[in-house]
């Protein structure tokens, strides 16, 4: 366990730079949050784009942080969750959670849509 919380901080350390939330959405990619004040903001923007838990019912007031507490990584492109050796162990991208910049500065930032984003004329 030890060792597995050395290497979570030291991924986090070397991601400096923020990406929007919507990079964060797609398949193999996880985000990791290790308070459950993160976790609320991670899924409160995902809810916001539409997304939510795969069984249907909306992400908010039910982060399922507790289950996992600070080794919980959500998987937002098909609405369900799980510890980070999980994630791990089947080579997903982890992203930590500080590296997603709030709602409010992606909306001020230069984000670029992705191409499979941007509708053909």
């Amino acid at each position: 366990m030890k060792q597995q919380n050395e290497s979570v901080k030291k991924l986090e350390k070397e991601e400096e730079y923020k990406i929007h939330i919507k990079e964060a959405i797609k398949e193999n990619t996880v985000v990791h949050c290790e308070t459950e004040q993160e976790a609320n903001r991670i899924l409160e923007m995902a809810e916001s784009l539409g997304y939510k838990w795969w069984y249907g019912k909306g992400y908010e007031d039910n982060t399922e942080w507790n289950c996992y507490k600070r080794t919980t990584c959500y998987y937002l492109f098909d609405g369900s969750y799980s510890n980070y050796n999980y994630f791990q162990i089947r080579n997903y991208n982890i992203i930590p959670s500080t590296q997603i910049e709030d709602s409010e500065e992606a909306k001020s930032s230069d984000w670029t849509p992705a191409p499979e984003e941007i509708e053909e004329i």
